[in-house]
């Protein structure tokens, strides 16, 4: 409160308690995350790929950006109980809705595809908590070759991220 500029009634006239200030914050922080992949994957075109590489390198840019987004999206919606959670869970559900339909594999193409974002936040959250200091601008080809890799395979994954061959 002292922070914020505020007195402890204030803030309990805006919030019941310290966990609903929490959820809300979280709840704003996700959407102006949400709305920075939106916005790259609105940009990107038709083609599947061309929107999972946008929706990819938009999500690590913003979190890149601007750090107080990046460890309460990644770092403590992990640890907020059951309802950041869920928070978290909706917005990387969005994020697959958003990229859309893929080329179907073996597996539901929909799971693979939340698979391969929760493999991009991992390496986000390692990094921010490994490296709290390090740039997140370097996992942007890795992440958006983890999204590609399972339905284009690994030579067209790794030119379709900037990657050249791999």
């Amino acid at each position: 409160c002292q922070r914020a500029g505020m007195s402890r009634r204030t803030f309990y006239d805006l919030y019941e308690h310290r966990d609903a200030c929490f959820m809300d914050t979280l709840r704003k922080a996700f959407g102006r995350l949400l709305t920075h992949v939106e916005e790259a994957v609105g940009a990107a075109g038709p083609a599947w790929e061309d929107r999972a590489v946008a929706a990819t390198q938009a999500l690590v840019g913003a979190l890149d950006a601007d750090r107080v987004l990046a460890r309460l999206c990644v770092v403590s919606a992990v640890g907020g109980g059951d309802e950041a959670v869920a928070v978290r869970r909706d917005a990387l559900n969005r994020i697959v809705t958003l990229i859309g339909d893929v080329p179907g594999s073996g597996a539901p193409p929909e799971l693979v595809l939340a698979g391969a974002l929760g493999g991009v936040w991992e390496l986000v959250h390692c990094r921010l908590t490994d490296e709290p200091d390090a740039s997140l601008a370097d996992l942007g080809e890795v992440a958006a070759y983890l999204m590609l890799a399972p339905f284009a395979g690994r030579r067209r994954a790794a030119a379709l991220a900037g990657q050249g061959s791999t």
